[in-house]
Protein backbone atom coordinates (compact mmCIF):
# COMPACT_ATOMS: atom_id res chain seq x y z
CA UNK A 1 0.00 0.00 0.00
CA UNK A 2 1.27 3.43 -0.91
CA UNK A 3 -0.16 6.78 0.11
CA UNK A 4 -0.24 9.66 -2.36
CA UNK A 5 -0.05 13.07 -0.72
CA UNK A 6 2.16 14.99 -3.15
CA UNK A 7 3.04 15.13 -6.80
CA UNK A 8 6.28 13.32 -6.06
CA UNK A 9 4.39 10.45 -4.44
CA UNK A 10 1.92 10.44 -7.35
CA UNK A 11 4.85 10.09 -9.74
CA UNK A 12 6.25 7.22 -7.67
CA UNK A 13 2.89 5.41 -7.66
CA UNK A 14 2.48 5.85 -11.42
CA UNK A 15 6.03 4.58 -12.03
CA UNK A 16 5.22 1.42 -10.03
CA UNK A 17 2.06 0.85 -12.11
CA UNK A 18 3.88 1.53 -15.38
CA UNK A 19 6.61 -0.94 -14.43
CA UNK A 20 3.95 -3.59 -13.78
CA UNK A 21 2.25 -2.94 -17.14
CA UNK A 22 5.53 -2.92 -19.07
CA UNK A 23 6.80 -6.07 -17.31
CA UNK A 24 3.56 -7.89 -18.16
CA UNK A 25 4.02 -7.12 -21.86
CA UNK A 26 7.69 -8.08 -21.84
CA UNK A 27 6.91 -11.41 -20.13
CA UNK A 28 4.35 -12.03 -22.90
CA UNK A 29 7.00 -11.58 -25.61
CA UNK A 30 6.93 -7.86 -26.42
CA UNK A 31 10.27 -6.06 -26.74
CA UNK A 32 10.23 -2.59 -25.20
CA UNK A 33 13.30 -0.53 -26.00
CA UNK A 34 13.94 1.85 -23.07
CA UNK A 35 10.91 1.12 -20.95
CA UNK A 36 11.29 4.35 -18.96
CA UNK A 37 10.53 6.47 -22.03
CA UNK A 38 7.50 4.43 -23.12
CA UNK A 39 3.95 4.88 -21.79
CA UNK A 40 1.39 2.07 -22.10
CA UNK A 41 -2.02 2.14 -20.46
CA UNK A 42 -3.45 -0.92 -18.73
CA UNK A 43 -6.12 -1.82 -21.33
CA UNK A 44 -3.68 -1.86 -24.27
CA UNK A 45 -3.05 -5.28 -25.84
CA UNK A 46 0.17 -6.06 -27.72
CA UNK A 47 1.01 -9.22 -29.66
CA UNK A 48 4.12 -11.35 -29.31
CA UNK A 49 7.36 -10.31 -31.08
CA UNK A 50 6.24 -6.70 -31.44
CA UNK A 51 8.92 -4.07 -30.75
CA UNK A 52 8.00 -0.77 -29.09
CA UNK A 53 10.59 1.99 -29.45
CA UNK A 54 11.20 4.96 -27.09
CA UNK A 55 8.81 7.87 -26.91
CA UNK A 56 5.73 5.79 -27.75
CA UNK A 57 2.38 6.45 -26.04
CA UNK A 58 -0.15 3.62 -26.36
CA UNK A 59 -3.48 4.48 -24.80
CA UNK A 60 -7.15 3.59 -24.54
CA UNK A 61 -8.38 0.36 -26.08
CA UNK A 62 -5.49 0.04 -28.51
CA UNK A 63 -4.76 -3.46 -29.80
CA UNK A 64 -1.52 -4.22 -31.64
CA UNK A 65 -0.90 -7.50 -33.43
CA UNK A 66 2.19 -9.69 -33.61
CA UNK A 67 5.50 -8.81 -35.29
CA UNK A 68 4.84 -5.07 -35.40
CA UNK A 69 7.31 -2.19 -35.10
CA UNK A 70 5.95 0.76 -33.12
CA UNK A 71 7.83 4.05 -32.86
CA UNK A 72 9.95 5.76 -32.00
CA UNK A 73 7.67 8.61 -31.01
CA UNK A 74 4.33 7.03 -31.89
CA UNK A 75 1.05 8.12 -30.33
CA UNK A 76 -1.62 5.45 -30.75
CA UNK A 77 -5.03 5.83 -29.14
CA UNK A 78 -8.02 3.45 -29.39
CA UNK A 79 -6.64 1.91 -32.58
CA UNK A 80 -6.68 -1.66 -33.90
CA UNK A 81 -3.42 -2.63 -35.60
CA UNK A 82 -3.17 -6.04 -37.28
CA UNK A 83 0.01 -8.18 -37.57
CA UNK A 84 3.25 -7.09 -39.27
CA UNK A 85 2.53 -3.34 -39.25
CA UNK A 86 5.14 -0.59 -38.89
CA UNK A 87 4.21 2.75 -37.29
CA UNK A 88 7.07 5.27 -37.26
CA UNK A 89 6.85 8.67 -35.54
CA UNK A 90 3.13 9.02 -36.24
CA UNK A 91 -0.24 9.64 -34.58
CA UNK A 92 -3.12 7.17 -34.97
CA UNK A 93 -6.47 7.99 -33.38
CA UNK A 94 -9.53 5.71 -33.27
CA UNK A 95 -8.50 3.93 -36.47
CA UNK A 96 -7.92 0.48 -37.96
CA UNK A 97 -4.74 -0.62 -39.78
CA UNK A 98 -4.68 -3.96 -41.61
CA UNK A 99 -1.68 -6.30 -41.79
CA UNK A 100 1.53 -5.55 -43.65
CA UNK A 101 0.96 -1.79 -43.70
CA UNK A 102 3.62 0.86 -43.09
CA UNK A 103 2.64 4.19 -41.52
CA UNK A 104 4.89 7.23 -41.40
CA UNK A 105 7.08 8.80 -40.43
CA UNK A 106 5.03 11.83 -39.46
CA UNK A 107 1.65 10.54 -40.59
CA UNK A 108 -1.59 11.48 -38.84
CA UNK A 109 -4.54 9.09 -39.07
CA UNK A 110 -7.73 10.89 -38.12
CA UNK A 111 -10.49 9.15 -36.18
CA UNK A 112 -12.41 6.46 -38.09
CA UNK A 113 -9.61 5.97 -40.65
CA UNK A 114 -9.44 2.45 -42.07
CA UNK A 115 -6.19 1.50 -43.78
CA UNK A 116 -6.13 -1.71 -45.84
CA UNK A 117 -3.54 -4.48 -46.19
CA UNK A 118 -0.01 -3.82 -47.43
CA UNK A 119 -0.54 -0.05 -47.78
CA UNK A 120 2.12 2.62 -47.38
CA UNK A 121 0.92 5.79 -45.64
CA UNK A 122 3.79 8.17 -46.32
CA UNK A 123 5.37 11.19 -44.71
CA UNK A 124 3.17 14.05 -43.51
CA UNK A 125 -0.10 12.41 -44.63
Amino acid sequence: MLGVNSRVQLHEAERIMQDRILNKHMVEGVTIINAHSTYIEKKVKIGRDTIVYPGSFLTGRTEIGQDCLIGPDARIENTLIEDCVEVRSSTLLDSTVDSGTKVGPYAYLRPKSRIGKNVKVGDFV
